[in-house]
């Protein structure tokens, strides 16, 4: 899920309005791991969610992030919106595999 910033003035809300939409992708059957994407001023904010044996926490890492093993988080620092889509999404396919 990617959320930019645009749609916190459109909607009248906040970063903390999102916090747990992280939990929705892994409602999808045969989904796990899940992915928001929240575009900050400075950069952009990354919640990982997982299900099972994946360990998000080392996908998390891979961009100076942290958190457990099914729930991590990092913040990317001036990089717009999709590159930094595109860079976790590319790095999550390796670990997948």
């Amino acid at each position: 899920m990617v959320i930019p910033r645009s749609v916190f003035s459109e909607t009248n809300t906040k970063e903390a309005d999102v916090d747990n939409f992280t939990n929705y992708g892994l409602s999808v059957k045969g989904v796990i791991v899940g992915l928001v994407f929240v575009e900050l001023y400075d950069g952009v904010k990354i919640s990982f969610r997982s299900k099972g044996d994946f360990d998000v926490n080392m996908l998390a890492k891979q961009f100076n992030g942290g958190g457990h093993k099914n729930a991590a988080g990092a913040r990317v620092k001036n990089l717009p919106l999709q590159e930094a889509v595109q860079m976790v999404i590319e790095k999550a396919k390796i670990f997948l595999e």
